[in-house]
């Protein structure tokens, strides 16, 4: 999919960041005859050798670094090595060793039902942890990488170790305090390795049971508690607010802000809303009614969305500026009206509400990002505060356990509670002033003096 049209005043900024790095690294770069840098128009930094008399050749690996200079040496005689083609040009790893973990999780990629029964995505990001794990330093014998560890060596305190290797120390500064700290933090990346080597380990249970003594070694090690329990911030009301007066109805980013805020969606199934999921409810109501993506595979579940009144009017302005696609909502900028519809990418659309969070920070000084899916846990408050039970509220969003619309309106409903709390004191008081100013004596009051 083509990436959404960014803005010209984004593109220019874009621009001028990359240009300026380009010329810093241009400065870095003398040591190295006819090797320069240069900006492209959508802000990247590109490096080129260009010998004199001959054809230039981009070398793609990063700067300062082996692989750069393994890349420019192959340019300069006249070789050019590209680094990303290795793998593409040879998807097929080498046959590994009967009975090693490289094996293992071979056999589990060409015959586990599971894994074959998954999106091409899906088992590319899978496929690209575990091989990740076959590279890594064993623990105890130095000359040894996991991947070619016995299935026999390999157990909880092998799984243990593969996780601990994710994570990373960073420094932070305390906010009441003020003093700097070290933290760990990427243990979501250490618990998506437990997970994947814990499929794997499955596999072999059922299917090698005597290689792993009828044992999944994951299940003894209890995953990382998440860095951040409430995940994606969720915007406030006021920055709602600001985001739906900076772009208007009629524009694209606020449709598909509308989209994600209205209809409580995730990411992934944004790009299929339109009149293929468009019924009618037993009360001759318009609705959204689609399985979503996640789990699509395992547990299938039905959202049903209301189209409420925000959202048809969204949609409407959108139809009246052209920019509402015939079958899907979110669609690209056709070149003619005889052109089928091309719905975005669930990537390309974090692209775009980025793209438009930074101009909406740049303009009014807002000083925090937001994400869609932080948008689908304000949509969730917001179906709070409009009095929904929770099992209506779950209809809509998709989730299976109320536990989750309580983990996403905690805090947030916190805040809003406090504020209407305060808002039912002063309505009170008010209520009550003569009863109140009654129960003072004037010796309270300081009238009376001894």
């Amino acid at each position: 999919m083509a990436r959404p049209k960014l803005d010209p005043k984004t593109k220019t900024t874009r621009y001028k960041q990359a240009k300026l790095e380009a010329e810093k690294l241009n400065k870095k770069l003398g040591s190295h005859m006819y090797t320069n840098a240069y900006a492209t128009e959508w802000g990247k930094v590109v490096i080129y050798y260009e010998p004199p008399g001959k054809g230039k050749v981009r070398i793609r690996a990063p700067y300062p670094s082996i692989e750069f200079d393994t890349e420019l040496l192959a340019a300069k005689q006249g070789q050019p090595f590209q680094v990303r083609s290795v793998k593409a040009e040879n998807p097929q790893v080498l046959k590994a060793a009967p009975a090693t973990w490289r094996w293992a999780c071979q056999d589990y990629f060409a015959n586990d039902p599971t894994y074959r029964a998954m999106s091409n995505r899906d088992k590319r990001n899978r496929r690209n942890v575990l091989e990740s794990t076959w590279d890594e330093p064993h623990a105890r014998f130095t000359h040894l990488r996991y991947g070619d560890c016995p299935l026999s060596d390999f157990n909880g305190e092998s799984v243990l170790i593969l996780m601990k290797r994710k994570l990373k120390w960073k420094t932070v500064r305390d906010e009441i305090t003020g003093e700097e700290r070290e933290v760990q933090t990427n243990f979501s990346a250490a618990n998506t390795r437990h997970k994947f080597i814990s499929g794997v380990l499955s596999y072999l249970v059922h299917n090698h049971t005597r290689l792993v003594g009828g044992r999944n070694w994951a299940r003894d090690i209890k995953t990382f508690d998440p860095e951040n329990e409430d995940g994606h911030r969720t915007p406030s009301l006021e920055e709602i607010a600001l985001f739906q007066s900076e772009f208007k109805l009629g524009t694209k980013e606020r449709l598909l802000f509308d989209l994600a805020y209205y209809t409580t969606q995730r990411r992934a199934d944004l790009p299929r809303l339109g009149h293929p999921v468009l019924e009618k409810d037993r009360s001759g109501n318009d609705r959204l009614s689609f399985v979503q993506h996640k789990l699509r595979n395992k547990k299938p579940v039905t959202a049903y969305v209301p189209q409420f009144p925000e959202l048809r009017d969204s949609l409407e302005a959108a139809k009246e500026a052209g920019i509402l696609g015939e079958t899907f909502y979110l669609v690209h900028d056709k070149g003619n009206l005889s052109q089928p519809d091309r719905p975005y990418a669930e990537g390309s659309l974090g692209n775009m509400m980025q793209d438009a969070i930074k101009k909406l920070m740049l303009k009014t000084g807002m000083k925090r990002r937001f994400s869609l899916h932080g948008l689908r846990k304000a949509g969730v408050c917001r179906l709070i505060m409009m009095g929904l039970s929770v099992h209506q509220i779950m209809a809509i969003t998709g989730h299976r356990t109320p536990k989750e619309i309580d983990r996403y309106g905690r805090d947030y409903m916190r805040s809003v509670a406090s504020e209407q709390g305060y808002q039912r004191y002063l309505v009170w008081r008010a209520q009550n002033e003569t009863d109140f100013r009654s129960d003072i004596k004037p010796a309270d009051l300081g009238a009376e003096v001894a």
